[in-house]
């Protein structure tokens, strides 16, 4: 079986949830028809960045989409995907480190 992605592109729509996201960038409320990326979390909720977000710089050097894939990683992991599992053993963006302790 092949593992899920662990963020996935969608056209906003709030019609099945009692309220709305917040953009993880920019605090904005998503209104419907808008680009968006979506993970899961390991705490069983999911995040939202609009799309134009996505790609701003965020701390530690990275942006918001690659800590994005790494939420979402992280709650594959832990649901025992091993290429999840593998992924969070070596990306630089799951190890404290140099870049971190330089964004501080």
């Amino acid at each position: 079986m092949k593992m899920p992605a662990p963020y996935w592109t969608m056209t906003y729509s709030a019609s099945r949830r009692a309220h709305h996201h917040r953009c993880g960038s920019c605090n904005r409320i998503v209104q419907d028809g808008e680009p968006v990326l979506m993970a899961r979390l390991v705490s069983r909720k999911t995040r939202c960045l609009h799309e134009a977000c996505a790609d701003r710089p965020s701390f530690g050097g990275y942006t918001e989409r690659q800590y994005l894939e790494a939420h979402g990683m992280a709650y594959l992991a832990a649901c025992g995907w091993k290429e999840a599992v593998h992924f969070m053993a070596t990306a630089p963006i799951c190890k404290p480190g140099d870049m971190v302790a330089a964004s501080n």
